[in-house]
């Protein structure tokens, strides 16, 4: 079964992923054990040593990646990259080199004005952890859905370590992968279609992270 497409096989009806059989033509439905999301071609690759961060203002590239800066506890740094897409794999590497700081990446950007909804995958280096989110906002306004809390999970590198963080979206189907290895996938339909982007934050105190590179590659 195809993770990009959710259709029966049958009679080509839309599917909920997992699910037992067709809503429509009741066609017993066998699903792989594992439905894996690969990376495909490149739709961008940047290197934060040389490439200017979209989004940042400050961006200036060093020998070692571009550093970016949290000034208060509420504040988060963001950026957009082209193109807009529905399925992907995002890809952000980077360094908390402090505390306090964690980053990640968004996905299915979209919105007008000042407002917005997305994806949005953070690793929390200092305890080795992640969270994924949807995020709808507008002006000063935020509503969060949290899809999977913070969570603890070895794989996660400490502070002062590169940690490389992806989130691949496949029609209805996320997974969550941090340093090649996949932590969970999660079936949603909450949006379709955007941008994608980096993550810059703190949880409670002044921080910086060092953004190394970004990628993001079609889903297959």
């Amino acid at each position: 079964m195809n993770p990009r497409v959710l259709k029966c096989p049958l009679c080509g009806a839309p599917l909920t992923f997992r699910a037992p059989f067709c809503a429509y033509c009741r066609n017993p439905v066998t699903w792989d054990r594992d439905v894996v999301i690969q990376r495909g071609t490149p739709f961008f690759e940047l290197d934060f040593r040389q490439d200017k961060l979209p989004g940042w203002s400050a961006s200036k590239p060093g020998k070692d990646g571009t550093k970016v800066f949290i000034e208060k506890a509420d504040w988060q740094n963001y950026g957009t990259f082209e193109p807009k897409v529905r399925d992907a794999c995002m890809v952000i590497r980077g360094v908390a080199t402090d505390p306090h700081g964690h980053f990640g990446v968004r996905a299915r950007i979209s919105g007008e004005g000042d407002g917005h909804a997305d994806y949005k995958l953070r690793v929390y280096p200092q305890t080795r952890s992640w969270k994924l989110e949807r995020e709808i906002a507008w002006g000063k306004d935020i509503e969060i859905d949290v899809m999977v809390p913070w969570e603890h999970a070895p794989v996660i590198a400490d502070v002062g370590q590169p940690n490389e963080v992806e989130l691949r979206l496949a029609d209805a189907v996320l997974q969550v992968s941090v340093n090649g290895q996949r932590l969970t996938t999660i079936f949603d339909a909450g949006f379709g279609f955007g941008a994608l982007g980096w993550v810059v934050g703190s949880l409670d105190a002044p921080a910086t992270v060092m953004l190394l590179s970004a990628a993001a590659y079609r889903a297959i």
